[in-house]
């Protein structure tokens, strides 16, 4: 029988908090832990930046709880540790991400991002997000934890000291308070239904998709700097550049209908970037117009990711009260 936190659930599993004592007993799956990582190997997971989840990055998460909002759990049996995992909420807690999952056998996996889900529902969340590369493995842990694959991904790299590509530039501007229902009308816009249904239908749900801490303010030094494009009264275009310690990490957003400005926007943003450090870009299957451009940029695909979620919600009609025609006789 499975037993989550100390209480039963099947064939003697244990899940329960990661503890600091816990570091010796994983040295086998950090040992083994390109075959027995369950989660995708990208940014800010992928070299320069960080490698494999570490020793010193579990035990720091293990001191620093809760004050960086991460969560870590292990499953256990007979004595030994079978496998990890480790949450993180989005602003505002309505969704999480699944930053790490580590795990020999399949079940193993399932049972652990199965309980990580129910711990975010119990935290509030209404949605939690995996992103696995794509392939049998995957797609077989994610079943067995009733997750569904919404979308993909491809991670693409230009290394430092890359010269930038010449051509016409698309100035944006940093974006602004008064930007959040614009961004999320061109959001409705540029997203395909069937995402849009896995992420946020409403402005609430995708206000929380920020991956901040809290959710998005101005600021001059946050490490994620925000640019907008606008035409006339309505904004085409959004980019997100992370600054990471030993490289940078770019998401880019466009209108469809304004797909031909897609390398002039790019180029702007790469003027605003340091070529002293590699840049990390990423383009989802729906965005086949940002990928094309990235590739002339100079950039390289890396691996592809499926993108994955577990809704923890049922959504339904609000109840509401039609007027009443009264007649009289």
């Amino acid at each position: 029988m499975l037993q989550f936190a100390g209480q039963a659930v099947s064939s003697s599993l244990i899940i329960r908090p990661f503890r600091p004592t816990d570091i010796v007993a994983l040295s086998g799956l950090h040992q083994q832990a390109a075959l027995c990582e369950v989660t995708s190997h990208t940014w800010p997971k992928v070299q320069p930046e960080s490698g494999h989840l570490s020793n010193l990055g579990l035990l720091s998460q293990a001191l620093t709880h809760p004050v960086d909002h991460r969560r870590t759990w292990v499953c256990q049996q007979g004595g030994e540790i079978r496998g990890v995992i480790v949450g993180r909420g989005r602003a505002g807690g309505l969704a999480w991400d699944v930053e790490h999952l580590y795990a020999r056998e399949n079940r193993d996996a399932s049972a652990l991002l199965d309980y990580l889900c129910t711990q975010a529902a119990r935290f509030g969340a209404r949605r939690v997000f995996v992103e696995a590369p794509a392939g049998p493995r995957g797609a077989d842990v994610m079943r067995r934890a009733c997750c569904e694959r919404y979308t993909s991904a491809t991670l693409f790299y230009l290394p430092a000291h890359t010269p930038r590509p010449r051509g016409e530039l698309c100035p944006g501007r940093p974006r602004q308070r008064m930007d959040g229902h614009p961004l999320f009308q061109l959001y409705n816009a540029a997203v395909p239904p069937r995402v849009r249904s896995a992420e946020a239908l409403t402005y609430e749900e995708w206000a929380a998709l920020y991956r901040g801490r809290r959710k998005w303010t101005p600021s001059l030094f946050s490490e994620r700097q925000q640019y907008v494009w606008e035409a006339g009264a309505w904004l085409v275009g959004w980019a997100e550049v992370t600054h990471g310690a030993r490289s940078q990490y770019l998401e880019l957003l466009v209108h469809p209908e304004h797909a031909p400005l897609v390398d002039a926007m790019l180029h702007w943003v790469l003027a605003q970037l340091s070529e002293r450090s590699p840049l990390y870009a990423s383009a989802r299957e729906y965005q086949p117009a940002v990928a094309a451009a990235l590739e002339r940029a100079g950039f390289r695909a890396i691996c592809e990711t499926d993108i994955y979620v577990k809704l923890l919600v049922a959504r339904v009609p609000r109840p509401a009260l039609a007027p009443a025609h009264v007649v009289t006789t």
